[in-house]
């Protein structure tokens, strides 16, 4: 995920499955995920950008342990 906007990135959240598990108020946007209580299967990770205009936009990956 590149997190850009012509007024200017303030935050990006990161969720698994549904739940929030991080903010970064500070570029480059990023987290550590420690996957080691996660169950074995699918589990989707979505990113949320938000700018100082109150606009957000985001992304959401599937991924397998």
């Amino acid at each position: 995920l590149i997190a850009a906007d012509n007024v200017g990135v303030t935050q990006v959240r990161f969720y698994v499955d549904g739940v929030l598990i991080a903010t970064d108020a500070a570029s480059p946007w990023g987290f550590s995920w420690n996957t080691t209580g996660l169950s074995a299967g699918s589990h989707t990770l979505l990113a949320i950008a938000y700018d100082a205009a109150g606009n957000s936009g985001g992304a959401a990956i599937t991924v397998r342990k």
